[in-house]
């Protein structure tokens, strides 16, 4: 019973922070994700290829480094929308008055589902770029995205994320 109230407190927290990143005029998405994705995904297409140029990678490679990002792109847009149809359906199941317990239980596994594959996405996209790379590219490709797309507290030198350095 403590492992389901701490689960459907997850839920609602996770379902509420989805509600105020996507669902109110006035926040990055202006209440249409889509339409901020698209303008997020133009500003960080620039970005690659001011970096891809700063690389000096030939043409092939750039053609090559697009095409992984851009499978990579479509990927994660789909995942995203599987785990926003998930979190609704979560806030859905907890906002009944009757909670079965055993559908939270199965959307629960079908989070942790999806959250699963967009590690390994995310990871399989790094690893395709680095095969395309010589090892100073791609070192210097970490350290220029780490300066370009920063996230999370302004400051971190140790990115966040897939890019974090782990420390000792």
């Amino acid at each position: 019973m403590k492992h389901l109230n701490m689960a459907v407190l997850l839920a609602f927290f996770m379902s509420a922070t989805l509600l105020a990143r996507y669902g109110q005029p006035g926040n990055k998405g202006g209440g249409n994700p889509e339409m901020y994705m698209g303008r997020h995904h133009e500003a960080m297409g620039a970005k690659m290829d001011k970096i891809m140029d700063e690389l000096k990678l030939d043409e092939a490679k750039k053609v090559k480094i697009k095409d992984i990002n851009t499978k990579h792109r479509e990927k994660m847009e789909e995942l995203r929308k599987k785990m926003e149809t998930i979190m609704d359906s979560t806030h859905a199941e907890i906002e009944k008055t009757e909670t079965n317990e055993g559908e939270i239980k199965k959307l629960k596994d079908e989070h942790k589902k999806i959250m699963s594959e967009i590690i390994d996405t995310r990871v399989d996209h790094i690893l395709a770029v680095k095969k395309e790379l010589t090892p100073d590219q791609f070192r210097e490709l970490q350290d220029k995205m780490k300066k370009s797309f920063r996230m999370g507290k302004r400051g971190r030198p140790e990115g966040k994320g897939m890019m974090r350095k782990w420390k000792k």
